[in-house]
């Protein structure tokens, strides 16, 4: 029964100069009953008989991020997908409950699971939380306003990287991969907005996606990976960037547009710019927050003097040095991990988590 599920799942695996991992990954899905749809942006095209396999499609596209997605619905012709990195791991069975559920639920445009993180330490596997908010996430109301509003009020990235129904993503693709703004993971934002807007979403109690921690994300290629979250707040309150805003709106605009056969509400690009207002004030509020709690930490360990002259340096390097040691304290073996996830009902398949923990316990660091 899990095998008719994946038939019908294409994983999108968007992969830069991380061959390694890509051939890992490749090799991780090349015993499932699985579309897999690669698309390498590397300088360097991949030579390995493993793309030759028969549920492998790889295309070599040394394009930017945005070409390569956006030629995506090209070559996906299964009824759901999900984006997949080229570094980290789902579990298939988690996969299948994805799929099932959208089946058997027609008014749901994604469907997704619980995420835990992990990274090798001193040839140990260690686990660490990742997106903990999901474990309580929902978004069901029959409202879409109601929705969209509800999670621009408390975002998290909770659809990108679940399973989606290839038609929502046909209208994402045609729509916001056809500009790139200068905003930091503009198109995550882009696409919770619109895929909350589709549809109902739902993450269920099952161990999904095993996030990798040991290697730094891709920056720097592109305007929208630039590493740089203070610029979200300078793009959005910039009044010397109006034009490009007015160019978001209006591309979210007609993707609303598109989706409204299944919704009995329009939004148009006064309305979205309203609610993605909320988002943005949001991230203002944190920023604020977050500054006042870090240095209230520091303060307690440092002379007051010295608070006055950290002050003018980079905050970032302060709150990177006291989010590294929270990290740290959060981290258990990840057997133990694991304990604590099925204590709080969420469902592990074990088999297929053992499967992954050989996989790095073989690999080297």
């Amino acid at each position: 029964m899990q095998e008719q599920f994946l038939e019908k799942l294409t994983i999108v695996i968007y992969t830069y100069n991380r061959h390694r991992y890509l051939k890992r990954t490749l090799k991780y899905w090349s015993s499932y009953n699985i579309k897999i749809l690669v698309l390498d942006g590397s300088s360097i095209k991949l030579e390995d008989e493993l793309i030759q396999l028969p549920n492998i499609k790889y295309v070599y596209d040394p394009r930017g991020l945005y070409q390569r997605l956006k030629s995506s619905f090209e070559y996906i012709d299964t009824e759901f997908m999900i984006l997949g990195c080229d570094d980290e791991f789902y579990l298939p069975s988690a996969l299948s409950s994805c799929v099932n559920f959208l089946i058997h639920n027609q008014s749901y445009s994604t469907c997704g699971g619980i995420k835990l993180g992990f990274k090798k330490d001193n040839n140990q596997i260690v686990g660490r939380d990742a997106y903990t908010e999901l474990k309580k996430f929902s978004l069901n109301e029959n409202c879409a306003l109601e929705r969209v509003k509800k999670h621009m009020e408390n975002y998290t990235v909770a659809h990108v990287y679940s399973v989606i129904r290839t038609c929502k993503w046909d209208v994402i693709c045609k729509h916001v991969f056809k500009k790139e703004f200068a905003l930091y993971a503009a198109f995550e934002l882009q696409i919770e907005f619109l895929l909350s807007f589709s549809g109902k979403t739902k993450i269920i109690p099952e161990l999904m996606h095993m996030r990798n921690f040991m290697v730094k994300p891709i920056r720097g290629t592109s305007p929208s990976l630039d590493n740089v979250h203070s610029g979200r707040l300078k793009w959005w309150f910039d009044q010397n960037l109006q034009h490009e805003r007015e160019d978001f709106f209006k591309i979210m605009s007609d993707a609303c547009k598109e989706i409204k056969e299944n919704s009995k509400y329009l939004l148009d690009e006064k309305y979205i710019s309203i609610l993605l207002e909320i988002f943005f004030k949001k991230i203002y509020l944190n920023k604020t927050n977050m500054i006042t709690r870090y240095l209230s930490r520091v303060s307690k360990l440092i002379p007051r003097k010295i608070i006055r002259i950290l002050k003018i340096f980079d905050f970032r390097k302060i709150k990177n040095f006291f989010k590294k040691i929270e990290f740290k304290k959060k981290e258990l073996n990840l057997s133990k991990k694991i304990n604590i996830l099925e204590s709080e009902n969420i469902m592990i398949n074990h088999l297929e988590l053992n499967r992954i923990i050989l996989i790095l316990d073989h690999e080297c660091d």
